[in-house]
């Protein structure tokens, strides 16, 4: 995108403060300036969010996100097999009964530490696994269910969203996975209660996408939206034309 005042070149809309004025070059304007500016944008440019057509709702982003889910599930499944974190549960029970562990201290108290540290594990390769499939929105702005139903994550008017714009998303959106991370790591207990208190936020901030502007919490906040593929424009500034 390019500043018709400087002339410079930016990667998105992030570094403007109008479609065709960066917000260096609108600071150095004049208060009326500034005005004058800013109404014919809101003359030129609708408010209207429906002015964006192929922004997607609520409705394929959950298909999307239960192509995920299912994906995601499968590769944990795997994982748990492969790494063989369960593997010592299983051998305290090959050919032993429950009955006898819950009669036996010495296995019922063998049996809790295996728990507990399967717990760990399970913990850790969960977060591990999550944060690095979901990397995939910040690589290449979308996940492979989004992917599978030809949608992506682009900066809010539907340009090319950088990572800069993509990691603020990221970070929000899996907040509760990474204070998750942080808990484990540093076996801190208070951070499973701002993982609790994150998730909770970001599961309410989901349906955010059922308003007009069809933006999650997460997508407010670092001004993205998701749009179909072929709906991404490539230019902002001026330039209808729609990348195919």
């Amino acid at each position: 995108m390019k500043c018709i005042k400087c002339e410079n070149e930016y990667p998105s809309s992030y570094y403007f403060a109008t479609q065709e004025v960066c917000k260096e070059c609108f600071e150095n304007l004049s208060g009326e300036e500034q005005k004058e500016l800013l109404d014919l944008e809101s003359f030129n440019y609708p408010t209207d969010y429906s002015a964006y057509p192929g922004r997607v709702g609520f409705g394929l982003r959950f298909a999307a996100h239960l192509i995920d889910f299912v994906i995601l599930s499968i590769i944990m499944f795997i994982a748990i097999v492969y790494t063989g974190v369960i593997d010592p549960i299983l051998e305290l029970f090959s050919g032993t009964d429950f009955i006898n562990v819950l009669d036996d201290p010495e296995m019922m108290e063998e049996f809790t530490t295996l728990i507990e540290g399967f717990s760990v594990s399970l913990g850790l390769l969960s977060v591990f696994i999550n944060l690095l499939y979901s990397l995939s929105e910040v690589l290449f702005a979308a996940t492979p269910g989004k992917i599978l139903f030809g949608i992506r994550i682009t900066n809010s008017d539907g340009t090319r969203a950088d990572y800069l714009a993509l990691g603020k998303r990221f970070v929000v959106k899996h907040s509760d996975v990474l204070f998750s991370l942080i808990g484990i790591l540093l076996t801190i207990a208070i951070f499973d209660i701002f993982s609790l208190l994150a998730s909770l936020i970001v599961f309410i901030g989901f349906f955010f996408v059922l308003n007009d502007r069809k933006q999650g919490f997460h997508d407010m906040y670092a001004d993205t939206a998701v749009f179909k593929k072929e709906d991404i424009r490539e230019i902002a500034s001026g330039d209808s034309s729609l990348s195919k």
